[in-house]
């Protein structure tokens, strides 16, 4: 009996030790490479191109006057200047303003 209770906390503490290094995983990259119309609600939508040109874990999208790209940050995707994305589809920036990717 002693043997399975020290089996069963050694398994169980080898669970627990691996689940933080699964949770630091990155998903895959939530956009696709190529043109997109990123859409602002009230102001329409304007063309950018996505692309996975930055490392991995990473993704960037702009147009001819600025470019942003995106790191996993464990829980999100994340710009250097505050801009964020869970889902790859609806942006938020640092101010909550939202658009949507398509």
């Amino acid at each position: 009996m002693k043997k399975l209770l020290a089996a069963i906390a050694l398994a169980g503490s080898s669970i627990a030790l691996a689940s933080p290094a699964l949770a630091d995983d990155p998903p895959a990259v939530p956009v696709t490479p190529g043109p997109h119309t990123l859409t602002e609600p009230g102001k329409g939508g304007f063309p950018v191109t996505a692309a996975l040109d930055c490392g991995p874990a990473c993704f960037s999208f702009g147009d001819k006057s600025a470019r942003y790209e995106f790191h996993w940050a464990g829980d999100k995707w994340l710009e250097p200047g505050g801009m964020w994305t869970a889902d790859g589809v609806t942006f938020t920036n640092h101010n909550g303003f939202t658009a949507t990717m398509s």
